[in-house]
């Protein structure tokens, strides 16, 4: 019994040097083994100046919060020159998750006056291994990393989670990609030259939006936390090309599940946006449709909102 013991021992002590020294070899060569469930960011993405920046902000008026629809589509220029300060923190494909997570790490760093949270309905659905990717790449490996990577389960992010984890004990600086992109210093908004929807015509097949319930549950968390903090949330759909959002065929019951928690504002039947003209694709708004957007939303917010606008927004 010893000797079995013994050898299930050393099984488990080799398997473990050769599991980290895989991953640890994967990652350093740059390699993404999709194939082994291996995945790593070819170069730290505009996250990493991002929650660099966010470390060092002092209180603001309004916080973004969100996926990439977030960082192109929120310009805090605007809302500084209407008398708000403002941080957008949003990260690619940030799904409820991550959010949590982020809030749990900086929010009482922040301490904003309001939340404005882009609720993507289809980031309900998405499983958060492209976000969680992205932040460990590009943030500190803690307990609330960790708890995130619990939560989204996936043997991909477990796998780069070691690998940063790795790195980090062994001293890795992280480091701020050369090419800022556009990235706006202290302002988390990305800006960018005005491209148009190169996407128009594509139909979209009528689908049901997923709601999983890992994400619900990280939902819940966020609007617990805000409320125990007495900071007002804002739920916000910013605007995509019409053809998207008339495929969502379950959209309504899920905006009803939103407004049941906080303030809910959906853009897309407040405003009447060219597809062509104010998208750059399926997804984002470009720089003209932004502008317009935000004006909406600061003129909303100054009429003491945004129950100012719940006739607009209930689809009458």
């Amino acid at each position: 019994m010893k000797g079995f013991a013994r050898s299930v021992l050393l099984f488990v002590m080799f398997a473990s040097m050769f599991y980290a020294g895989g991953i640890l070899t994967l990652g350093l060569a740059r390699v993404s083994a999709l194939h082994l469930n291996f995945k790593f960011l070819d170069s730290p993405s505009l996250t990493l100046l991002r929650v660099g920046d966010v470390q060092n902000l002092d209180a603001v008026d309004v916080l973004f919060l969100g996926s990439s629809r977030v960082f192109m589509g929120f310009d805090t220029r605007i809302f500084n020159a209407h008398g708000y300060s403002a941080f957008n923190l949003g990260t690619v494909a940030q799904t409820p998750v991550q959010t949590a997570m982020l809030l749990d790490r900086y929010l009482d760093g922040i301490a904003p006056g309001l939340v404005v949270y882009e609720v993507y309905l289809e980031g309900f659905g998405n499983d958060g291994v492209e976000s969680a990717i992205d932040m460990l790449g590009s943030d500190r490996i803690d307990m609330h990393a960790w708890q995130m990577v619990n939560t989204v389960r996936n043997p991909t992010a477990y796998h780069a989670f070691f690998f940063a984890w790795i790195e980090e004990r062994s001293g890795r600086l992280l480091q701020f990609t050369d090419d800022s992109s556009g990235y706006l210093p202290m302002s988390g908004y990305i800006d960018r030259e005005v491209k148009f929807n190169g996407t128009m015509g594509r139909t979209y097949p009528h689908r049901d939006v997923e709601v999983l319930g890992q994400q619900w549950q990280a939902f819940l968390h966020i609007v617990e936390k805000l409320k125990e903090r007495n900071i007002p949330l804002l739920l916000v759909q910013a605007p995509v090309p019409s053809e998207r959002y008339d495929a969502m065929t379950n959209r309504d019951s899920i905006h009803g599940l939103l407004r049941s928690q906080a303030d809910f504002l959906d853009f897309n039947r407040i405003l009447t946006l060219d597809d062509s003209l104010h998208f750059e694709d399926d997804s984002h708004l470009n720089q003209t449709g932004a502008e317009v957007f935000n004006l909406k939303l600061i003129e909303l917010l100054a009429a003491g909102h945004p129950r100012e606008a719940r006739q607009q927004n209930s689809g009458q």
